[in-house]
């Protein structure tokens, strides 16, 4: 939220609720850090757009559903780069 110019301290101005945040946590699973940024952003759009109201759940469901993560959209090619990881690379750490 910071990263948009709205404090998560202050309720982002007016413009985001910290209710639904656990609504968002259990529907995004396999979702990237920057997908769900992106799924907060389109909620706030859909809100605003609605009167700029503060967010509600339902509007972050909607926006994770809207969006097809990478894990399930490229499943293949990360499990042949995870595969080549496991043959060819060194773990960083153990």
């Amino acid at each position: 939220m910071e990263k948009i110019g709205h404090s998560v301290a202050d309720g982002g101005a007016g413009y985001w609720h910290p209710r639904p945040i656990g609504a968002l946590v259990t529907g995004s699973a396999g979702y990237t850090g920057a997908e769900i940024a992106e799924a907060v952003i389109s909620a706030m759009f859909v809100a605003f757009d609605d009167g700029a109201r503060p967010v509600r759940q339902d509007d972050l469901t909607g926006a994770v559903a809207d969006c097809t993560p990478l894990s399930r959209s490229r499943a293949r090619d990360l499990a042949r780069l995870t595969a080549w990881g496991h043959a060819n690379a060194r773990q960083a750490s153990v």
